[in-house]
């Protein structure tokens, strides 16, 4: 017994010694920066550190001491450098001493953080962070700034397709903090656990949704148009019809979406493709749909807001990436220019311009080419004091032919389209950092767009002896020159307060040659000043006010625009959210309709200043309520939303000239949002109940009818399936039919919109090239939809739609370097 009661001493002994022996530390090294060895040792021991990278890269350390304990070593380290530590919940903060203030006065800290992704160090625009009962959202450049008694503050961070991350931080003149990416480039990353990761992600503001940009390569579509193809599939924006070269978001119409590339306006979204989008996927980080009751500091319409932010480059090294299709090359390639700045550039060009579409019916032809192609720069980088800058700049031309010649029962029907578009913009930023902690961003940009478009229409019926023709040949120009700065002061535990203004500068040209119009030429611009102010009030931890004020000053008028907003967030519980949002908003630039003889729609951009066009008014009413656990997202939303100063040009009856009448629109209706999660693969729905209308002036009594958009019944479905290195998607749209032109007064729609999309992903890598190869088909079951707003209507009410996507298969490469 004794002798077991010995070799048990023995044992414990020699396990004490061995602990003791591996928390003794030796420090071999020669004027090393404290940061990199502090960085050294968070990988050899798992020990976390919070501090400011710059302060400790100055401080020099010489050591070869043998040390008992790690923390005695760091001690020692931050001791021979004048820094102080403290340790909180297992991480050390090393920080430096304030000098104290005189008696009487209360210590105050201020904190400037960056979030940035820890694969790319790329700045994470619009992150969501939680500081104990406060939430505020970064700056385009992942910069926020707060002010606090406490000398450490314990924050909560959160960006969509990033893992979260709950840390301490103390006030350094400048903490950067890295996320880690849910994906690296084309690879996965090796983590298996972590929050939920769907395609979108659901705030507790109401009308706002944040797309996890990550995700899209994985679903369905043509890797050219991700941004359509992604928010098709929100509630609320309309995809029954496939209008891709506008977003009809909760009943606005074309013009009312603003559509925002890092701070460029893009005055048009698509190709004449479908599958080509505006905005190349390559360069997007991320996007942003506000689509009601945003506050002042965002958007210039009356309708919703898209706000899409493009990479900033790498800085450490050559990276490139290639994507081939069976309809375009694309490419991207980025490099360090300096130390502190990077070169991006990116391209795509089609290679295939012909689609034709073989209709069922053997008497009609139709049938399209395209042709498209543009380029996307963008130089970025950082000063020595954390100051942020970026010089971006895009261009592209499309061409589009189409033509229809259908014979039926003795009657023809000939329609011959040509267009073109060419699109140019440029953007330069400028984000300060001020000592007191406050951040100054400024914007200077320029953007326009140029369009040409020719339709020759004609109608024979020999029976009737009828023979009718129609041509349009317009050319539409439209540019923006902007200055926008904003200043956000410090957050607080009460109070986080934004101000900003700009000047922004619109010009128009329009000129029409048609059969019923002789050649007519206009062009009109808008000079404006803006400036607006918003508070986040945190009354408590359950209620929080964002009230806000905007006031827009046109030059050559005088009469300034007052604009109120206000938001109210009510947290129940940390699952159950609610949300109220009103707002009114005014426009100076819209998309003007036109409907000619045959009533066919043509729309232009022109100026409203309320010489000859009405500014557009819209107010927003946003009710929405949140309920988030670990099992599903579940959000509702409700929403009212009125517009005044519709403008539209049509030729009265019996009468040869074109005629103006002015109009307003109200919109109304429900959306429902479900996210599930199930181990590593991703399920949502979305359903859209609404209702828009119109009355315009000529109308022949007071009632509303419904507009040319209007739909009643729009549900979606997508799933994501995660077999890496499979992965597997799908997604389904069914709309109820939105309303057929050739009678608005009635139920009449036009037939029911259903597609069914699938893909399959394969991911692949080499010790440096990582590749992707896959295939997507659109409308997998060939369900035979028409394309809205892409019509020739005929003098017998006749009216020949544009058919939507048929059976696509699509193929594709990614390689990455």
């Amino acid at each position: 017994m004794n002798t077991y009661i010995r070799h048990v001493f023995i044992i414990l002994f020699l396990v004490c010694a061995s602990e003791a022996k591996a928390q003794e530390l030796k420090a071999e090294f020669t004027n090393k920066p404290l940061n990199k060895i502090l960085l050294d040792l968070k990988s050899s021991h798992n020990i976390q550190f919070s501090f400011n990278d710059k302060l400790l890269g100055k401080c020099l350390v010489t050591d070869t001491n043998s040390y008992t304990t790690v923390e005695h070593a760091i001690a020692s380290w931050i001791k021979n450098c004048s820094l102080s530590y403290r340790i909180e919940k297992e991480v050390f903060i090393v920080y430096k001493e304030k000098t104290r203030r005189k008696a009487g006065k209360t210590n105050t800290f201020n904190f400037k953080v960056q979030i940035l992704g820890k694969d790319n160090k790329e700045p994470l625009p619009f992150s969501s962070v939680q500081i104990n009962a406060s939430g505020l959202i970064t700056d385009v450049n992942g910069n926020f700034s707060f002010k606090a008694k406490d000398s450490l503050l314990e924050i909560g961070i959160s960006h969509l397709g990033y893992y979260s991350l709950d840390t301490i931080v103390a006030p350094h003149s400048c903490t950067s903090i890295e996320l880690i990416p849910k994906v690296i480039g084309l690879q996965e990353v090796t983590i298996q656990s972590g929050p939920k990761d769907s395609i979108s992600y659901i705030p507790a503001q109401a009308g706002f949704q944040k797309i996890n940009h990550k995700s899209v390569s994985f679903l369905p579509g043509n890797n050219n148009n991700t941004l359509f193809n992604v928010l098709r599939l929100q509630p609320g924006v309309l995809a029954a019809g496939e209008q891709t070269n506008d977003f009809i978001i909760w009943g606005s119409y074309k013009g009312e979406t603003q559509i925002l590339l890092d701070g460029i306006t893009l005055f048009n979204t698509s190709s004449f493709n479908e599958h080509i989008g505006a905005v190349n996927p390559l360069i997007i980080k991320d996007i942003e749909i506000h689509k009601g009751g945003y506050n002042v500091h965002l958007g210039d319409r009356v309708g919703g807001l898209v706000n899409i932010t493009s990479k900033s480059g790498y800085q450490s090294g050559f990276h490139a990436l290639f994507n081939i299709n069976n309809q375009t090359a694309s490419g991207m390639f980025s490099f360090p220019v300096s130390g502190r700045s990077s070169l991006q550039a990116a391209f795509r060009k089609t290679y295939y311009n012909k689609l034709g579409v073989q209709q069922k019916e053997p008497k009609e032809d139709y049938n399209t080419n395209f042709n498209f192609g543009d380029i996307n720069c963008k130089y970025s980088g950082y000063t020595k004091n954390g100051d942020t800058y970026y010089l971006s700049i895009i261009g592209s031309d499309d061409t589009f032919t189409e033509k229809l010649n259908k014979d039926e029962k003795n009657i023809t029907y000939l329609a011959d389209t040509w267009q073109e578009r060419t699109q140019l913009g440029g953007s330069f930023f400028y984000g300060k950092k001020w000592e007191n902690g406050g951040l100054t961003n400024t914007t200077l940009a320029y953007s326009s767009l140029e369009s040409s478009f020719f339709n020759y229409s004609e109608f024979d019926n020999s029976q009737k002896s009828i023979d009718s023709s129609s041509y349009n040949s317009t050319t539409n120009g439209i540019s923006e020159l902007s200055l926008k700065w904003e200043h956000c002061l410090p957050t607080n535990k009460t109070h986080g307060v934004r101000i900003g203004g700009g000047i922004i500068q619109n010009t128009s040209t329009f000129s029409q040659d048609s059969t019923k119009q002789t050649l007519k030429y206009t062009a009109a611009d808008i000079t404006r000043l803006n400036a607006y102010m918003i508070d986040k009030i945190s009354l408590s931890k359950f209620i929080s006010l964002e009230p806000g004020i905007r006031i827009d000053l046109p030059v050559n008028e005088g009469n300034p625009y007052i604009q109120p907003r206000i938001g109210i967030h009510f947290t129940a519980t940390s699952k159950l959210k609610f949300n109220l949002r009103y707002g009114i908003y005014h426009q100076f630039v819209t998309e003007n309709t036109i409907v000619d003889n045959f009533n066919n729609y043509l729309y232009y951009w022109g100026i409203t200043d309320n010489k000859y066009l009405p500014v557009l008014k819209g107010t927003h009413y946003v009710a929405g309520m949140l309920y988030d656990n670990k099992f599903f997202d579940l959000r509702l939303e409700g929403f009212y939303k009125k517009t005044d100063g519709l403008h539209r040009y049509y030729q009265p009856e019996k009468l040869e000239t074109i005629a103006g009448s002015i109009g307003r629109s109200r919109s109304y209706g429900v959306d429902c949002y479900l996210n599930k999660e199930i181990k590593k693969h991703d399920f949502s729905i979305a359903y859209t109940w609404s209702r828009t209308e119109e009355h315009f002036d000529h109308f022949t009594n007071e009632e509303y009818q419904r507009a040319a958009h209007d739909q009643r019944h729009e549900l979606k479905g997508a799933g994501l399936f995660n077999f890496n290195p499979f992965f597997f998607s799908l997604n389904y749209t069914y709309g109820s039919g939105v309303s057929n032109v050739s009678d608005l007064n009635s139920n009449l729609n036009l037939p029911v919109y259903s597609r069914l999309d699938i893909a399959l992903l394969y991911k692949f890598r080499s010790k440096k090239i990582k590749s992707e190869a896959g295939i997507s088909i659109l409308n997998l079951l060939n369900h035979e939809n028409v394309r809205y707003n892409n019509f020739s209507s005929f003098p017998d009410s006749e009216s020949a739609y544009s058919p939507a996507t048929p059976f696509t298969p699509l193929l594709f490469l990614n390689i990455g370097i």
